[in-house]
């Protein structure tokens, strides 16, 4: 299986567009910053049920 993975904001749409052309499945992984109050967010070592919206 293809794997891509980035932590820069740039990178996004190039690794989206050669995943929608790659024929196979693609698992992409983005680190995101812990501070940048991107929600929802799931704590860690919680569940689905367990997510936390913004106030």
């Amino acid at each position: 299986m293809k794997a891509m993975t980035t932590r820069r904001l740039e990178d996004v749409g190039p690794m989206i567009d050669e995943a929608l052309a790659h024929k196979g499945p693609v698992l992409l992984n983005f680190d995101i910053d812990p501070d940048a109050n991107v929600y929802p967010i799931i704590p860690l070592g919680m569940g689905m049920l367990d997510f936390v919206e913004a106030s």
